[in-house]
């Protein structure tokens, strides 16, 4: 059965609406008239926008998911019972069978493109310092995404994409036939039936495991899987490293808090300047040194300075603009936390 005529009448050029004009390519590249000469003037189309590339890849979407769902049992199922009804003087059997299937395809493709939120287009949610917020994807899953962090999600009918570009999310993937992959970093991080958290880190990838599994592969490598209670690291080198974490508290920023277990200084104060409205910074290279263990809490940085202050015996300096430094106290150097 075919899901896709085209018609014999093609207007002379493209409207000027993006979308109707890609399904105006579409619809010309099906004719009997498409030639090289057209499809050069559909590359060069193609070339004067991203909204016209957008436009004609969602269209291209929308018409591979009627196509599959010209094969779909139920649908063939409905067509055959429309055929095999007593015939009627008036409305033939073969017509309410092409009507029942063409209802049905248009209701799909109509949302698709309408009414199904983030459905074939790119679309972008960023947090600021010290903000977390919570996204329900089109296909169901479920994204937390910390502060200072950005993502780029496309939801297709063949597959389901995000790109991490900065900062750090959490993935509860919905069931479904389409991948779920995560682009960062020159990685591609692919779902196998998972919940898991994706950072990126000075240009290292790190990928920590809740449930499930995910593979996790570059342009030059072979897939690395990992499983639930895994950490993988991928460094900008190459490098990668798998070692096994506490699941007990991956993703605990999600619920407002983070812990350290000898997290070198420098790494916990970068950790917490996610959250802090207000920089902090440590300003002695002598307490580069000092490892910082503890739990604490995201809704400001007050409770993990104090702790600093009162456990390490550094001494914090509020600056004009708001600003936190740590210099080293009288016995800095011989407290550890």
């Amino acid at each position: 059965m075919s899901i896709f005529t085209a018609p014999r009448m093609v207007s002379a050029k493209p409207p000027e609406d993006a979308a109707q004009a890609a399904a105006w390519w579409l619809s010309l590249r099906h004719s009997p008239r498409w030639s090289p000469a057209r499809q050069a003037a559909l590359e060069a189309w193609l070339g004067q926008s991203q909204t016209h590339r957008v436009a004609f890849d969602r269209a291209q979407e929308v018409l591979g998911l009627a196509a599959s769902l010209a094969a779909d049992p139920e649908l063939l199922a409905v067509r055959e019972r429309a055929l095999s009804m007593p015939p009627e003087r008036s409305v033939p059997r073969f017509a309410i069978a092409a009507c029942l299937v063409g209802a049905l395809m248009l209701g799909v493709a109509v949302a698709a493109t309408t009414w199904l939120p983030g459905w074939g287009r790119m679309e972008r949610h960023e947090n600021a310092h010290g903000a977390r917020s919570t996204l329900r994807l089109a296909d169901g899953s479920r994204v937390d995404l910390n502060g200072d962090s950005a993502i780029d999600v496309r939801i297709t009918g063949r597959r389901r994409t995000v790109r991490l570009l900065k900062g750090e999310a959490w993935f509860d993937v919905a069931s479904d036939k389409r991948p779920f992959k995560v682009e960062v970093a020159g990685r591609t991080i692919t779902d196998i039936g998972t919940s898991f958290d994706v950072r990126l880190v000075d240009r290292a990838v790190r990928v920590a495991v809740s449930e499930g599994r995910v593979a996790v592969a570059s342009a030059r490598k072979t897939p690395t899987e990992i499983g639930a209670g895994e950490l993988l690291v991928a460094h900008p080198n190459g490098e990668v490293q798998v070692r096994r974490l506490d699941v007990a508290t991956l993703g605990d920023w999600r619920y407002g808090r983070v812990q350290f277990s000898g997290a070198p200084l420098a790494e916990a104060v970068a950790e917490m300047n996610r959250y802090s409205p207000n920089p902090i910074r440590v300003g002695d290279p002598s307490l580069n040194g000092l490892k910082v263990s503890g739990v604490f809490f995201t809704d400001g940085a007050s409770g993990f300075l104090n702790a600093l202050t009162s456990l390490y015996g550094v001494q914090v300096r509020s600056m004009e603009g708001g600003e936190q430094v740590i210099v080293a106290g009288e016995d800095a150097s011989t407290k550890k936390m």
